[in-house]
């Protein structure tokens, strides 16, 4: 068979009046894939042996810098280094060149391709016990979203923490395991696979010394690496079988994750859960079900299904201080999003789901068709993604002040430099004298340093319109809603917890 995939991703984050962590990209990544695939059996053995190679490119241009420094060991080398705009060029945004070589080279991520072949063997031995191993190499595509983590914002306008992408790989993993299956009882099957899987790589944000040609000196940055993954090893126990119209499995797992590296990611690690339990049942009537009676003709072509999982919470980096995120409490600079300092690792509240699907197969028109209620998360258990501290917090009231602080600052600095502020009251005029369209008037707004930033004078008057009452005064209260929406796009129960409840009603027809 053969695979392809063209995305097509648009991402924009931006404050109101700074670019400090602004991550703004479009990008087009495409990914394709063929594969082989073949089972043998001979005698009381099958042999299923495959190989599949996946290929992808980002089709992203990402800023190389030239080295012009003579007494530099580089000198005359591109390097790789965010600052698409204050490095090598000329006012007119046109590219400097030194020695007939343009100082600034835009160039485009190399592709990446890997190739993946898996053997499994599962054999006989007896009447009731069946032997199995395999061994696979999986490959994963990186997350855009990380891959292209500020490939438009130049270093010299953010923060040192500011997250980087790079041209990341595929995410490589070796995996063995071997196992075995036993009749248990008539209708009753046990199990047991013991595996080890060794992560060639992971994603992790690392603060590397890179060279910085405008400066001339090596400086801090954080950026996008794919480093030793380190190793997991486990054991699953599963029971399956069937009773009449009732099917169903339930297992549990042990795993035990060991890193080549201090794992200070981007993420939690979804992949370090220890301890596992789960269980799926499923009640399905036939077609013709005791035909010819009310409970045939109620229950007869449908089915009903319920999955649960029980699973340890995912490690995570937050702050080490249960005191931290308190109003009177040390500050934990912003983790995990924008830095690493005062973090450890944690781990998170248990994961909990329960799942449900109903189902009924009817027939119209000469076509089969499938009603069914599908409920995701049923009992609505809040399961964390990240935190901010031990104890599960995901709001920090003193973080949240100094957020305030800080933007406040910002709106009042550049207000006040475009003569629109009101320093008895906190509030920015942004009517410009009545204008029917007020952003007509921001045309020569600066910024707080004093350059041309005609965007950031419609940022302010947008967010007037969506957090005050749209007549163009921006208030104080008003100024602090936008603030806490800004804080809340990374804290808060809605970025730092799952899905909560989701029902979807629908039908579905087979062709």
């Amino acid at each position: 068979g053969v695979e392809g995939t063209h995305y097509d991703i648009a991402n924009y984050s931006h404050q109101l009046v700074t670019q400090v962590y602004s991550d703004v990209w479009i990008e087009r990544p495409v990914s394709t894939a063929a594969y082989v695939s073949d089972r043998i059996a001979v005698g009381g053995v099958a042999i299923d042996a495959g190989l599949r190679y996946d290929h992808f490119r980002t089709g992203a241009e990402r800023p190389w810098l030239l080295d012009t420094v003579a007494t530099s060991p580089t000198f005359g080398a591109y390097a790789p280094f965010p600052r698409p705009s204050t490095y090598g060029r000329n006012s007119d945004g046109s590219i400097v060149t030194f020695g007939g070589k343009p100082l600034l080279d835009l160039r485009a991520d190399a592709a990446h391709g890997a190739l993946s072949p898996h053997l499994a063997i599962a054999g006989r031995v007896g009447d009731r016990t069946i032997l199995h191993a395999a061994i696979s190499r999986q490959v994963q595509l990186p997350d855009f979203a990380i891959s292209f983590a500020g490939i438009n914002t130049d270093v010299q306008i953010t923060n040192t923490s500011q997250p980087f992408g790079s041209n990341l790989g595929f995410l490589d993993a070796t995996v063995i395991e071997a196992g075995a299956s036993r009749a248990l009882l008539p209708g009753l099957v046990g199990s047991a696979t013991a595996y080890h899987r060794r992560d060639l790589t992971r994603t992790f944000a690392v603060f590397t010394p890179e060279y910085d040609p405008a400066t001339k000196a090596a400086q801090n940055v954080r950026v996008a690496q794919d480093r030793d993954g380190g190793t997991t090893d486990g054991i699953e126990l599963e029971l399956s079988g069937r009773v009449g119209l009732l099917s169903g499995e339930a297992s549990y797992a042990y795993q035990h994750t060991s890193y080549a590296i201090n794992p200070l990611g981007y993420a939690p690690d979804e992949g370090d859960r220890p301890h596992a339990l789960s269980a799926a049942v499923t009640l399905a009537f036939p077609p013709g079900w005791r035909a010819g009676t009310l409970a045939g003709r109620l229950l007869s072509r449908t089915a009903a299904t319920a999955e649960l999982l029980y699973a340890s919470g995912a490690r995570d980096y937050a702050c080490t201080s249960a005191t931290a995120v308190s109003p009177t409490g040390l500050p934990c600079p912003i983790p995990p999003i924008t830095s690493i300092l005062q973090t450890g690792p944690v781990r998170l509240p248990a994961y909990k789901i329960v799942d449900i699907r109903l189902s009924r197969a009817i027939d119209l028109a000469g076509h089969s068709f499938s009603v069914f209620v599908d409920a995701h998360n049923l009992f609505n258990f809040r399961n964390y993604t990240s935190a901010l501290d031990p104890s599960a917090g995901t709001t920090s009231p003193r973080e949240e002040a100094q957020a305030w602080s800080t933007y406040s600052a910002g709106y009042s600095f550049e207000a006040a430099r475009n003569g629109v502020y009101n320093s008895g009251t906190g509030n920015i005029d942004l009517t410009f004298g009545g204008a029917a369209d007020p952003r007509s008037g921001c045309g020569a707004w600066m910024n707080s340093a004093g350059s041309p930033a005609s965007p950031n004078c419609v940022y302010l008057i947008q967010a007037e319109q969506r957090f005050g009452n749209g007549d163009g005064v921006f208030t104080v209260a008003e100024q602090r809603r936008a603030s806490e929406a800004q804080y809340l796009l990374s804290r808060g129960l809605a970025a730092m917890t799952d899905l909560p409840r989701r029902i979807r009603i629908g039908i579905e027809m087979t062709l």
